[in-house]
């Protein structure tokens, strides 16, 4: 089984007492989709309160009851949501539209039973996972800024929070999301709790509910890109286990291999690449564009198909491997691809099969080859030249930098080298500048 969806698991060093009240910012995309998607869990399955969407309204879901903000949601606005929980298990849920243009204030406080949670722990963007590892109640959108107290917030405190002001009630904890944003990590301020971690693949550094659109780099005003976007579909690591391993002849020469694979009557083929050490020189290093691969892989534009019809010079006929493709989203989307709630893919991994890297694998689009399968005419005729070679990928070039392309007089990529790193570029500037051929 593989997981799909993408939420946060946020471990509380205390259990939860008899008061408990939290705050976020929160920016839907599919309020309006048939189910239920849940914002926050705190609590155990048995006895957790949630914050959900349900019909484009939220409410706070708790073991004694339901109270339901009376206005609806709309798609790509930010909203800001405290609640509050006594000790008689009264709720208090405060809704307010912090973003966009209305010509109504849409702002609600409502109260009434819903029973106080037991337990140690909270989640966002779900309230459990299935035997998968999937969320089971998937969020699709951003959530910004978490912040909890063991207290119980007033209507004026509830105001404030809209405004970013905090109140002086001390904090139980307060997850800071602009925090350690190249990482899973998901830090509390307080330092009262352990860290969170994210799961499945959410997006960091995305725009939060006070960006001011004058600034498009999160490293410079990290405090306009503390959000965190969640998908039902995000998918970056199958977590599957080997079924094969096995160690390569040492003396095996540097180049492109394949794994073949057959049962059932039917056969495939994996690619391996294999490098030089870091001893061995030749004429020509030929550069596999592993991030383009990486970029593509897994592509769904063949479901466009009449859209792309008046591109093509010929029928399109999609492959059986792409009609499976388009079936199963537990194998992951491309960064040319959207997710299922309309925003754009923004991570691509190889923790998964990828199916359009292979030998032989046909493009929809040229009606032949694109990519590695057309790469691999390339490598043939290097092959055929007489000339001595070696191959590499993106990864060994991030890893070794110049002194990668200097064992060599040229340096020949594939066919499509479109995505570098800046490491990547400034490696063969400096390459070229001292006499290196490309």
């Amino acid at each position: 089984m593989t997981p799909l969806g993408s939420y946060a698991e946020l471990p509380l060093a205390k259990p939860l007492t008899d008061v408990l009240s939290g705050h976020l910012y929160m920016w839907p995309t599919t309020p309006d989709a048939n189910k239920d998607q849940v914002i926050l869990a705190v609590g155990e399955p048995s006895d957790w309160l949630c914050l959900d969407i349900v019909d484009s309204r939220v409410r706070l879901v708790g073991p004694s009851g339901i109270i339901e903000a009376p206005f609806k949601l709309v798609s790509s606005i930010w909203y800001s949501i405290s609640f509050s929980i006594d000790s008689n298990g009264s709720g208090n849920l405060h809704v307010a539209r912090t973003s966009g243009f209305s010509a109504e204030v849409e702002r609600a406080s409502v109260s009434g039973l819903v029973g106080m949670p037991k337990g140690s722990t909270a989640r966002v963007a779900t309230a459990d996972v299935d035997e998968s590892g999937s969320p089971m109640q998937a969020f699709n959108g951003k959530v910004e800024s978490l912040s909890m107290w063991d207290a119980v917030l007033s209507n004026d405190d509830n105001n404030r929070l809209t405004a970013g002001i905090l109140p002086s009630a001390p904090l139980r904890a307060q997850w800071d999301f602009s925090k350690e944003m190249a990482s899973r990590k998901v830090v509390d301020g307080t330092g009262l709790n352990p860290d969170g971690v994210i799961v499945g693949g959410a997006e960091r550094g995305v725009t939060g509910h006070c960006w001011s659109g004058f600034i498009d780099d999160f490293k410079v005003a990290p405090e306009q890109y503390a959000a965190i976007q969640f998908h039902d579909d995000d998918m970056l690591d199958a977590g599957w286990e080997y079924d094969l391993e096995f160690q390569l002849p040492e003396e095996l020469p540097s180049g492109l291999y394949g794994v073949r694979l057959e049962g059932e009557g039917y056969e495939d083929c994996y690619p391996l690449f294999v490098p030089a050490p870091e001893s061995e020189r030749a004429d020509v290093l030929f550069l596999f564009s592993t991030n383009t691969y990486l970029a593509y892989a897994n592509d769904r534009l063949a479901s466009l198909g009449d859209s792309l019809g008046a591109l093509m010079p010929h029928e399109l006929v999609m492959p059986e491997d792409e009609k499976y493709l388009h079936k199963h989203d537990e194998l992951g989307r491309s960064c040319y691809d959207v997710h299922s709630d309309g925003t754009p893919v923004r991570y691509s991994s190889r923790k998964r099969p990828i199916l359009n890297v292979r030998p032989g694998y046909p493009n929809f689009l040229t009606g032949s080859y694109r990519h590695f399968p057309a790469d691999l005419y390339l490598l043939e005729w290097i092959a055929k030249s007489g000339l001595t070679f070696h191959v590499a990928t993106d990864e060994e070039v991030e890893a070794e930098g110049v002194q990668l392309f200097k064992r060599y007089k040229t340096v020949v990529t594939s066919g499509h080298p479109e995505y570098w790193t800046l490491r990547g570029l400034d490696s063969l500037e400096e390459y070229l500048t001292n006499g290196g051929r490309i």
